[in-house]
């Protein structure tokens, strides 16, 4: 839930966790980042070509006339003297996780995968591939396993000699079956008397 725009922290408050839950979930996020997206996040602009540095002034003697201007054109400009006082290198070098948990939630959002799909696309965020990898990873095995098991139906002693195609096909329509949007039962009965 961190990883969804729409609610973050929020989420967990709003459904009365105790601080210290919320707090739990936040450290396993922020140590499931460090530990396998951070660090492509750093190789990434490690492997970025460095700024040339700015070529050191020529020593000027402060006299009256052309050469004293001369010697204020080679000074930094008025934005590199200011660059050292203001944020911006800071907020280049924040971390990506730490900055996004920090906005407010993106309460307007409708499809989340979408922002992230897009977001990864933009951008090549570490973030949103750490994102996706988490919003579609499948909550629990469940109907894998209860594939499988309807697979050793299919396969039994007698009919072992099917082949490796009929025995996925059997797999997969099975599984399908609960589902009657997806496969009607009138249509699968008239196919087979056909087929028969």
């Amino acid at each position: 839930m961190l990883l969804h725009p729409n609610y973050k922290t929020n989420y967990f408050r709003d459904q009365g966790w105790e601080e210290e839950w919320v707090s739990e979930a936040m450290e396993l996020t922020c140590s499931e980042w460090a530990a396998y997206y951070r660090t492509a996040a750093q190789d990434n602009t490690e492997d970025a070509p460095a700024a040339a540095p700015a070529p050191a002034p020529a020593a000027c003697n402060p006299t009256p006339g052309r050469h004293s201007a001369q010697c204020v054109s080679q000074l930094p400009s008025t934005p590199a003297l200011f660059a050292s006082i203001s944020n911006r290198e800071k907020a280049a070098q924040q971390d990506e996780l730490e900055a996004y948990l920090e906005a407010p939630p993106l309460t307007t959002m409708q499809d989340t995968l979408e922002y992230w799909h897009v977001l990864l696309q933009t951008s090549s965020s570490p973030l949103a591939r750490m994102a996706i990898n988490f919003l579609t990873a499948q909550a629990t095995s469940t109907d894998s396993e209860c594939s499988f098991s309807r697979g050793q139906l299919t396969v039994l002693r007698l009919r072992h000699s099917l082949s490796n195609k009929s025995v996925c096909t059997g797999t997969v329509l099975g599984s399908w079956a609960d589902y009657h949007e997806l496969v009607p039962e009138a249509d699968v009965v008239q196919l087979l008397a056909e087929k028969s």
